[in-house]
Parts: structure tokens; sequence; C-alpha cells
């Protein structure tokens, strides 16, 4: 007995000498492990406005809000979070969706305006965050793209009280925040589209990602009311140039956010354009698939509908994304008003002018002329003896009033020459406001014909603006 108790302590011993050894060896291992995972998450990613500060040392909470699915109860509420966790994506113009939690692991949801999606809607009852939501998403944009590769155009029409600070700002090209601003506003969209149109015509690129020039950033649209534009334009020229911008702006390097409360009444024919759906609270189901493409019973576990999700207050900030069949809910992470404005005094200032709204907007050089674009459809003809960019900003500027064009020599003169060309009432009304044109705009030109009464047309001619010699 006393022989087997020796050897059953000599093996106790050493196999605690092993462990031991084990344990030392094992634990110097890990302080090195720990030390270079250290190393590896001080280094700074590649210089952004933001890089320079430190992610904050907290944990993530990973509980979920209660009804609101793999919504983040408390997504961290500091840009530097966000940033962190980006900042190794090799993706470009990232976006960030929002935070969410399944089984006890936090994510953050984002994508590229680049390789992901193009266009987005975002829609949400009052009080849901909509604004908050885009604010955050275009303040990281603007922080992580210098102002050379991306422009900001903020057609706000709520007295830009949302984007306090924003104006000065060198990565906004275009801010729009009173209701008389809005159709210049929209003016001016056309124009940049059809300028960026012929610069890639000419250096023979099919897209925007194909141009290797510098002289055209990524240009984001953001429209934060689509009601307040319906009563600028009326729904049928407001769906037009929806339809038209979306769907040309893509490959032209324009990208669009479009905000309002509900799509339910809007058409859908614009909406096809849409890649991707941000929805917040709706107060009906039927209200699911016309803000997300999907009806309420379609949607993946992954994800709740927008009658489904908790009502403001207590679901403010939460939305489902939605791509195609693929949709999740998140949380977007709330940067309040003191951190904004730290924020915003990272951004460089501008150096140049907005352009003017209160009238037609600053004539653009050697503006190309378009075909069979909705509401004007300016064609060039061999008989160019009107200026046909003033045409076209007349005829926008009254887009709701066509018969106060009868008040302009303008406008009758166009008539005169076009229905000398074409012969024919209606085809001059598809040549000025696109192949849609309502019988109500060939009575119009019928109606300039007759006020046209001037016999000396060559004297009539050298009186109009921009006439060609």
């Amino acid at each position: 007995m006393d022989a087997e108790a020796v050897q059953i302590g000599a093996l106790m011993l050493a196999m605690a000498l092993v462990a031991l050894m084990f344990r030392q060896r094992f634990g110097r291992d890990w302080r090195e492990f720990r030390l270079w995972q250290a190393q590896q998450r001080a280094i700074q990613p590649e210089p952004t406005s933001i890089s320079h500060f430190m992610p904050l040392a907290t944990a993530l909470d990973a509980r979920t809000l209660p009804n609101a699915g793999t919504a983040l109860l408390n997504p961290p509420d500091d840009l530097r979070v966000l940033a962190h966790e980006l900042r190794q994506s090799e993706k470009r113009f990232v976006l960030p969706l929002g935070w969410r939690s399944v089984q006890g692991v936090v994510s953050l949801v984002h994508g590229s305006l680049i390789d992901d999606f193009t266009h987005i809607q975002v829609s949400g009852a009052t009080g849901c965050g909509k604004d908050g939501w885009v604010r955050t998403a275009l303040l990281y944009l603007c922080l992580t793209n210098p102002a050379e590769r991306l422009q900001l155009a903020l057609v706000d029409g709520k007295a830009g009280l949302s984007w306090l600070g924003w104006r000065e700002k060198a990565h906004v090209a275009l801010f729009a925040e009173a209701e008389h601003e809005l159709a210049p506003a929209l003016t001016w969209l056309t124009e940049q589209r059809l300028q960026r149109q012929k610069i890639l015509k000419a250096a023979e690129c099919e897209r925007w990602e194909e141009y290797q020039g510098h002289d055209l950033p990524l240009l984001v649209v953001f429209i934060s009311e689509l009601t307040l534009l319906e009563q600028a334009l009326g729904a049928k020229h407001l769906e037009q140039w929806l339809n038209s911008e979306l769907t040309s702006g893509r490959a032209a390097g324009i990208r669009y956010i479009i905000a309002t409360q509900t799509f339910s009444n809007l058409s859908t024919r614009f909406r096809s354009q849409i890649s991707l759906a941000v929805a917040g609270y709706q107060p009906r189901d039927d209200a699911d698939e016309p803000n997300t493409t999907l009806p309420t019973k379609a949607f993946p576990s992954s994800a709740l509908p927008p009658s489904r999700l908790p009502s403001p207050p207590a679901g403010a900030g939460v939305f489902s994304c939605v791509q195609g069949r693929n949709a999740l809910t998140v949380r977007t992470t709330f940067i309040d008003k003191t951190q904004r404005q730290q924020l915003l005094s990272l951004l460089p200032t501008r150096q140049t002018e907005l352009p003017a709204l209160e009238g037609a907007p600053s004539k653009a050089t050697n503006l190309p002329v378009a075909t069979e674009q909705p509401l004007i459809a300016l064609a060039q003809t061999p008989s160019q003896s009107y200026n046909r960019y003033d045409l076209a900003q007349l005829l926008l500027q009254y887009l709701n009033r066509p018969e106060q064009l009868l008040e302009h020599e303008l406008f009758r003169s166009a008539c005169s020459i076009e229905h000398k060309r074409l012969r024919s009432y209606a085809g001059v009304a598809r040549l000025f406001w696109g192949k849609d044109a309502a019988p109500n705009k060939s009575r119009l030109i019928k109606q300039a014909l007759e006020r046209q009464t001037n016999p000396n047309e060559p004297e009539m001619l050298a009186n109009l603006l921009g006439t060609v010699a």
C-alpha cells in the first residue's frame, strides 16, 4: 500500500507540474494574443474627419426593444462607435442603417450606395425618427468622404429646421428650405443630371462608376417630404419628374433618399426604381406593402412589418429595412444636437455661394438638349432660332399655371416656329411637355398662335433671348 501511495503521489505531482507548465505557456500565449488584439484595434482606419477619435470603450448592450423584433434596445449614441464598426469595410459610400441583436450578438447593419443599393425611400408616422435616420446616415457619409467625392442636395421645404448648420458646409451643393424654392430646386437637379450625362457621354462611359475624372462627385439628394412637392408641382407632374430622374440618375452618379410619412397614396410607378425601403411605424397594416413592397404576410421572420412595430415615442428610431424579399428590423443611432454640432464643425466650410432658388437657377454653360424629357422634351432641330434653355425654364416656372405662358413673347414665338415645322398643335405640345402632354396643352398652343399676330417675323425673332444669327 505504501508503494502504491508513493506511485499515486508521484503521478499526481507529475500531473500538477505538467498543468503548471501548460498554464504558464498558455497564459503567456493568451497575453500575447490579447496584446496583439489590442494593437490591431488601435490601428486607425483610412484618414477621415472622425478617424482621430478613438472609439469609446463601452460594451454594447445586447438587449432588444420589447415588441420590436431584433431592434437593439440601446444603440450606441456616439458616431465614433459606428466609425469603429465600419472602419474595415472596403466598400465606398457606406451608410449605417441601424443596430440589431440576434441571440446576444450585436451587429450594425450597413450598405453601400454603390455596391448594395441606389435610391432609398424612408417612411413612418410622425415622431418615428425619419429625419434622425437620414441625418445620421448623411453625417457619417460626409465625415468619411471629402467634399470632392461627395455632394448633397437637401430639399427640405420645412424651413430647414432639421438641417441647422448644414447650409454653409462644403458638402452641400443645394439647399432648398422654403416652399417657393422647391420647383427651382427640381429644375436644378434635372440640369445637373443632364450635365453629367453629357460629360459621361464625352468620356464614353456608360455609367458614372466607370468615369475616371475628378469633377463628378457622387450627388446624394434628400427630399424630406413628398407631399410638399406634390402641392408645389401637382401629383402627375411630380410622378413624371421622379420617374425620369430616378431612372436616369443612377447611371449619372445621383442617388435619391426620399422621405414621407407614407407612400400609400402615391403612384407606384417611380417606386419601381427604389432599391431599399426604410420603413418606420405605420398605424394600419394596409400601409405595409406601399411602404416596403412586401405585404404583411410576406415578411420574413427576421423583420417586422411597419404596422407591427412599436409606435412612437417608445418605437422612435425603429425601422424595418427591406431590399427585395430580404428584410431586417433595426434601431438607428440617435445623435443628439450637441454631438451633431460638434461633428458638423469638423466638416469644411464652403467657399462659394449656393445656387439662388428665388427664380430659375443660374444658366448652365452648354446645357445639353434632352429628348423626350417629361414636362419638356426639347428635341434639337435645324431651325434652332430661339433659346431652348430659356424656354425650358419658362415652362417649368409656369408648370401649374400654363395659361400664363400666353403672356410671354418667347413662348408665343416658339409655338409659331415649331408649328410651322411640325404642322400640328399636339406635336408642339409633345415637344414642350413630353409625350404624355394633356389635350389642354394643344389648345394652349393654338391660343398662342392666335395671339401671335406680329407680321414681321424677322424683327420678332431678333428680339428673342438667345437669338441665333
